[in-house]
């Protein structure tokens, strides 16, 4: 299978798996864990500086397999790891695939097809004005497909999804792989949110899952965000800072059952939010000199101000 890589001044690069084993210098590495791999293939720096470019001029490379599974390799990875494009994997011939030494391999992808270049700045999202919570949206549901999320939501089609787990990862997803996935809570006591789905490979499932962004709408689940800091009731301003939202401004939180209430930005500041023992959003701060309880489906920033 031929391998298309996009993004270049002068348009597509095709390399077949022959001209990747003739027209460059081969080079081995070590890469994996338990037990390590032994790789041949041509370090994707070397196709690059051909075409006068470096792997450190762009902000991420989306990489895509035979069968459609992608993943992003992000700029910090870009500028300090090797990308060996393999076709000997342990001295046996394979398809050509990408591995990374030094790096986990859900940054991998095996039967490459194409690598997509991205300039910076070309993946992009505006600051967070909508927070809706994962686990409001998946009262009484085993299983969150991720086109009910989207109907739910009033969310449209986007070229990217950008996901964050608790344990740092940060990656931009096709919309179209998103949507074919759901969400779920596995692990004990069921507290850890999980990306997932059927068809999708495991280097694109993502596990301690805490933000999905669409655009200016960040779902947000606060069993990720806990996972994170260990707090049970983190404080609003701490949740708004996690999901990227803007500071200052008064919000409007929305109830379950449609009600609304607006937030100044000194309540908001005073707010904390945690689940309460049914397992769902709760939002408690002062009014005055008051204690507020209230059940949360979402918060936005107020657009009249």
């Amino acid at each position: 299978m031929p391998i298309t890589i996009k993004g270049l001044p002068r348009g597509n690069l095709i390399l077949t798996g022959a001209q990747l084993q003739t027209g460059y210098t081969p080079v081995t590495r070590t890469a994996g864990e338990a037990p390590p791999l032994s790789a041949t293939g041509v370090l994707l720096e070397e196709i690059l500086a051909r075409a006068g470019r470096s792997q450190g001029d762009f902000s991420s490379i989306i990489t895509t397999a035979g069968d459609g599974y992608s993943v992003e390799i992000p700029g910090p990875v870009l500028r300090t790891r090797d990308i060996l494009l393999a076709y000997r994997v342990n001295g046996k011939a394979q398809p050509p695939r990408t591995i990374i030494p030094g790096e986990r391999a859900r940054y991998w992808s095996k039967s490459l097809a194409a690598l997509e270049l991205i300039a910076p700045e070309t993946i992009t999202f505006p600051r967070a004005d909508r927070i809706i919570f994962l686990e409001a949206l998946m009262e009484n549901l085993e299983a969150l497909p991720v086109p009910l999320l989207l109907e739910r939501c009033g969310i449209r089609e986007s070229p990217f999804v950008r996901l964050r787990s608790a344990d740092s990862l940060e990656k931009n997803e096709k919309f179209k792989n998103f949507s074919s996935g759901c969400i779920l809570f596995t692990g004990g006591k069921k507290e850890i949110p999980l990306f997932t789905g059927p068809a999708l490979p495991r280097g694109m499932r993502v596990k301690g899952l805490l933000t999905v962004q669409i655009e200016g709408t960040v779902i947000l689940s606060l069993k990720g965000l806990s996972l994170k800091t260990g707090q049970s009731r983190p404080a609003l301003g701490e949740v708004l800072g996690e999901a990227g939202a803007a500071a200052g401004s008064p919000w409007v939180l929305t109830a379950p059952g449609g009600q609304t209430q607006t937030l100044s930005p000194e309540e908001a500041f005073r707010g904390s939010l945690g689940l309460n023992p049914q397992g769902q959003p709760e939002l408690s701060w002062t009014s005055a000199d008051l204690p507020v309880r209230t059940r949360l489906w979402q918060i936005e920033i107020d657009q009249k101000f």
